[in-house]
């Protein structure tokens, strides 16, 4: 038998779709990574998907890139935007290799290009404001094929705390099976100041021998959210990041 048989093109994958798609339409594989049609599919009809290469993706006149920048797509508004903009279940799409300006339409980008993973990491960082309801996504499934050690989730104080009541602003991180990892608590009483950093109290940094430790499954996305708000007259905002350490 021969020591290797040609299936498909380099780049390419068969797909088949739950529900008809159409040629040029972004979709997301089952292992998390971004997809674009080849063809028109029928729903339940096998085809090929693109998994890599150089495409021309809409964005919104205003939204800007830098070559290099992370792309993702916002599944909702089907649009290419930057990772500050993420909502819970938006993808990752890949790198900027061309620059866009505002009043252009659209971004070029290496589908599911991204820098080769360090041995540890750090997600990309999320302002949350204490008013704030949404899941912001923190690390994507597809950054995370073999589970995640976590390191540490942290904050930084943008917007100092305030309320009647003596815990403000908790932010939780969440699995994308929202399993609480760990949690941020500000206070308003000995004020947290700008610019102060909060720690989980399930950091590495602190924790104690024999403690067991916090993992982000394989497979699993993370995200943070306000799990509880301030009260009274409220007030305050943290930029919340994770680091992790790939489980190999």
């Amino acid at each position: 038998m021969s020591e290797a048989i040609f299936r498909q093109n380099a780049g390419q994958q068969d797909h088949t779709p739950a529900g008809a798609v159409s040629a040029g339409e972004i979709i997301q594989l089952e292992d998390a990574r971004a997809a674009v049609v080849k063809t028109d599919l029928a729903a339940s009809a096998k085809g090929a998907v693109y998994t890599t290469g150089i495409f021309d993706v809409l964005s919104a006149s205003a939204t800007t890139f830098a070559i290099g920048d992370p792309v993702y797509w916002d599944i909702t508004a089907s649009l290419a935007i930057p990772p500050d903009e993420t909502a819970a279940g938006d993808l990752y799409l890949g790198t900027a290799v061309a620059a866009k300006t505002s009043g252009q339409l659209v971004v070029r980008v290496d589908l599911n290009a991204r820098a080769r993973q360090r041995e540890q990491f750090s997600s990309r960082v999320i302002e949350i404001d204490h008013e704030d309801t949404a899941e912001h996504t923190l690390i994507d499934a597809a950054d995370n094929p073999e589970g995640l050690l976590l390191v540490a989730f942290l904050g930084e104080v943008t917007e100092a705390p305030a309320g009647s009541s003596e815990d403000q602003l908790i932010v939780t991180l969440y699995d994308e099976d929202d399993n609480a990892l760990d949690t941020l608590s500000t206070t308003n009483t000995t004020p947290d100041a700008i610019g102060d950093v909060i720690i989980g109290a399930l950091s590495l940094f602190g924790v104690a021998t024999g403690a067991v430790i916090t993992k982000i499954p394989a497979g699993k996305s993370a995200y943070a959210k306000v799990s509880q708000a301030t009260v009274g007259t409220p007030a305050g905002k943290l930029k919340v990041r994770v680091l992790v350490v790939p489980l190999q």
